[in-house]
């Protein structure tokens, strides 16, 4: 639409009457026809055109239906401005530092009837040299330009310029015009990318969102092809992990590839927060949350549980918390990687948090709080908790309550009478009565004191952290 304008190709000003244009077309044939190179001299800008007689053929027949013309005509040179004559000229004798200097004069004002032609020639010009040299930044000015003077002229002006473009069918009314200016921008962000400009969708849309509420409708068109994509994308998602639930992975995966930049590319051209744009993305999140699960539970099936599958569905949930903006969606996001992160806590153990081959288990007794039912008689729960950590925990727990042992013990014999008879009595003692007895209470008071191995497994423990909250302690109530 810039180098490729049919325009460009023939060597005319988009408003070139249908005069010039049979004349020009007369002398194409009769260069092509002694091989005579296709160089037409005065208003013939020449800047990266590169002509054939297939291309150039091309161009006439696309120049003989009034709505080519008009959509061409958008992205090309006109001449009906002020500045326009001499800013052409100097284009043509390839004096490109005159003629920016002069169309430079124009930026900033406002697109009257005198130099809206001019104002346009200003983007085009900005746009074409852009691509030549690949400069994204020149290349987005220039159609910034022009966008806002497609959007701020009077429609009374725009229509005068399109009909001098098209004729006045293609121009009898703005709706009109501006169903011929949709094509011809996409045609722009086609030969863009063609030509390796790496132009953003949110550059895109910052320039349709330049011209204002006249390119409302193609903001929302830009969007359907990415909200297509994505809905497409989770479409098939939904069907592979339904007829593969063990390939649930994949196809989450797979979806991410596809919708991922789709739905950045939405964003860009609505906004972060609108409601399209949120409806997906909570969309996105639940299938991947359903992918989640369905792994895990192929992998109980399966009876091949493990660290690695229980990571694989954890990566999904963190995936989806990304995408969510739904608060249901969240709090069931937190509550899956809640639940994943206390099985994976499992394969490690609590007290050096290094991985636990070989486990060791542990019990403690806890006591529920007690409930008096009657005159000096109570009520309590008992049960047995199972602390599970690895080899080397285990032996540092048991060096450990040894120490402890050792130090209520020999403080309690030499209190005693009789000596060693005093020391074997203690000793008789402390086996005789059960651990979780009243006898173990200086030792539990050490233990919270030095911060043993033993707690430490409790402090990870969510069964302990649960009964500790209701009020469960280490000691029988009332013993």
């Amino acid at each position: 639409m810039l180098l490729t304008n049919p325009f460009h190709l023939l060597g005319l000003p988009a408003d070139a009457t249908a005069k010039e244009r049979s004349e020009r077309e007369s002398r194409i044939r009769a260069y092509l026809e002694v091989g005579k190179p296709l160089e037409f001299g005065e208003q013939d800008v020449v800047l990266g055109a590169k002509r054939n007689a297939g291309n150039v053929n091309q161009a006439i027949k696309s120049m003989q239906a009034a709505d080519a013309r008009m959509g061409s005509g958008f992205f090309w040179f006109t001449r009906s401005g002020m500045l326009d004559e001499q800013a052409l000229g100097l284009l043509a004798e390839d004096k490109l530092d005159q003629c920016r200097e002069v169309l430079n004069k124009l930026e900033g004002r406002e697109p009257t009837s005198g130099y809206f032609s001019s104002v346009m020639n200003l983007g085009t010009f900005r746009m074409l040299e852009a691509l030549l040299v690949r400069d994204v930044a020149g290349f987005i000015s220039g159609l910034n330009i022009k966008m806002k003077a497609l959007g701020a002229v009077e429609e009374s002006v725009l229509l005068e310029w399109a009909c001098s473009i098209g004729d006045e069918i293609s121009s009898s009314d703005i709706d009109k015009v501006l169903s011929h200016f949709e094509p011809a921008f996409e045609s722009v962000r086609k030969e863009a990318e063609r030509y390796g400009l790496k132009v953003s969708p949110s550059d895109w849309t910052g320039a349709l969102k330049a011209g204002g509420s006249r390119f409302g409708s193609m903001e929302e068109a830009m969007a359907s092809g990415p909200r297509a994509k994505v809905m497409e994308a989770i479409s098939m998602c939904t069907k592979a992990r339904e007829e593969k639930a063990f390939a649930a992975t994949v196809a989450a995966d797979a979806m991410l590839e596809m919708a991922g930049p789709a739905m950045e590319e939405l964003r860009a051209v609505l906004y972060p927060d609108h409601v399209v744009v949120c409806s997906l993305g909570d969309a996105m999140a639940k299938e991947l949350l359903e992918c989640a699960v369905v792994h895990w539970n192929c992998a109980q099936e399966e009876e091949r549980e493990t660290e690695s599958t229980i990571n694989e569905s954890l990566r999904l949930v963190q995936e989806a918390k990304q995408w969510a903006d739904g608060v249901a969606v969240l709090d069931r996001a937190e509550k899956h990687a809640a639940t994943l992160n206390r099985m994976r806590s499992r394969f490690h153990c609590p007290g050096c948090r290094e991985r636990m081959d070989k486990k060791v288990i542990r019990s403690v007794s806890m006591y529920s709080p007690s409930a008096s039912t009657g005159w000096n008689s109570f009520r309590y729960q008992h049960l047995d908790l199972k602390l599970s950590m690895c080899g080397r925990c285990g032996t540092r727990e048991r060096v450990e309550r040894i120490i402890y042992w050792l130090l209520f013990i020999v403080p309690l014999s030499l209190m005693t009478e009789g000596g060693w008879f005093g020391l074997y009595f203690t000793i008789s003692i402390l086996l005789a009565t059960r651990l979780d007895q009243a006898f173990l209470w200086p030792i539990r008071a050490i233990e919270l004191v030095a911060g043993s191995t033993r707690k430490k497994v409790l402090k990870q423990d969510p069964r302990y952290q649960e009964l500790k909250a209701q009020g469960w302690g280490f000691m029988k109530p009332n013993s």
